[in-house]
């Protein structure tokens, strides 16, 4: 991890966005939980979530030092909590919180390009989440009811602009880390189950997960 910069402020300030973004979660998962079916056993303790957010956010913050792409990835980081938690537990990826990060990221890639000079990473971004929505668009349409849930298909327009602005490598290991790890969910759910079908796979969490992974090891 030779990228990592030493750059005190940043990581501080990521590891500040990432548990006040897990301190967050819990309270936006009561109240999704609320409004419909949840799963008790998925349901994370709010500690952890914060720890988990501060450690993101600190290596997001490693990642990139004080640079005009920090506020970018630390966005991402602040909405992953809640994201993956709701999702884990309802089964669904709340609107309020998915849709405004269209704008906001964009916004956000749109002054680093501007910043940097880099309008060819900002089409390769915009690239980018176009292609992963159309085909997530296409299987949601093709596959069963349930398969993949249109929460899903609007999660990847976002994560493809993130990572397609970073290159298509990182695209590339954001989701092929996002389905290895939906692969080891499914294989280890179907061992404890004894072979039982279950619930649909909630992909969130694993999207999330990979695309967050990619952004630090790329």
């Amino acid at each position: 991890m030779s990228h990592f910069s030493a750059d005190a402020p940043a990581i501080v300030l990521g590891g500040g966005v990432g548990i006040a973004a897990g301190l967050y979660a819990r309270h936006a998962l009561r109240r999704a939980a609320s409004q419909g079916e949840s799963d008790d056993a998925l349901t994370l303790p709010g500690w952890l979530l914060a720890v988990l957010g501060g450690l993101t956010g600190a290596l997001i913050g490693a990642r990139f030092g004080m640079q005009a792409r920090l506020p970018a990835y630390l966005y991402l980081v602040a909405i992953t909590p809640a994201l993956g938690a709701i999702d884990a537990t309802t089964r669904k990826l709340p609107n309020r919180i998915l849709l405004p990060a269209y704008p906001a990221s964009a916004a956000l890639l749109g002054l680093t390009a501007w910043h940097d000079s880099g309008s060819a990473a900002m089409w390769r971004g915009a690239l980018a989440g176009a292609l992963l929505f159309a085909v997530f668009l296409v299987v949601a349409l093709a596959a069963p009811v349930g398969s993949l849930g249109w929460g899903d298909v609007k999660l990847v327009g976002v994560l493809g602009l993130l990572l397609g602005f970073l290159g298509w490598a990182t695209v590339w290991q954001g989701m092929m880390i996002a389905f290895g790890l939906a692969a080891l969910y499914v294989a280890l759910r179907t061992l404890v189950q004894h072979g039982q079908h279950g619930q649909s796979l909630p992909l969130g969490p694993a999207l999330l997960i990979g695309s967050l992974t990619a952004v630090i090891v790329s």
